[in-house]
């Protein structure tokens, strides 16, 4: 698990374009260990039981991606798959925003939540995060 986590934060920063040792790897997990520990144990619990939800921001206030996944029968099965590109600090709603607004309210969550997940997303280096065993960070 801990080779799966320090894989995918380096992917998200652009390490597929530089090869890493794995000691580099290491180093950078655990100079950030504290910050992804907090990350998924904030992650794990605003995520619905039975969904798999990927996430992932492309900028400091822009969310990209959204997947939410859930499973039927060990199969796959997917709810939504968007390509958000929502500015976190929008104050007029358009439709897509009302759309992911809509999306949010159905997990529990609000613009608040996606702005403390960004947060936390930042203090660990990381642009995006997908729950699940393992877990997995970009």
């Amino acid at each position: 698990m801990l080779y799966f986590a320090i894989v995918f934060i380096f992917s998200g920063a652009g390490a597929f374009s530089k090869d890493y040792s794995f000691p580099e790897m290491t180093k950078a997990f655990h100079n950030n260990e504290k910050a992804i520990r907090d990350l998924k144990t904030y992650y794990n619990s605003i995520v619905p039981k039975g969904k798999t939800i990927n996430i992932v921001f492309d900028t400091k206030k822009r969310l990209n991606n959204f997947d939410i996944y859930s499973y039927s029968n060990n199969e796959q099965i997917i709810l939504y798959s968007l390509i958000a590109d929502m500015d976190l600090d929008l104050k007029d709603a358009n439709t897509k925003d009302k759309i992911m607004d809509s999306i949010f309210n159905s997990l529990g969550w609000n613009k608040n939540t996606i702005k403390t997940l960004k947060e936390k997303l930042d203090k660990a280096d990381c642009i995006g995060i997908e729950n699940g065993e393992p877990s997995y960070l970009l």
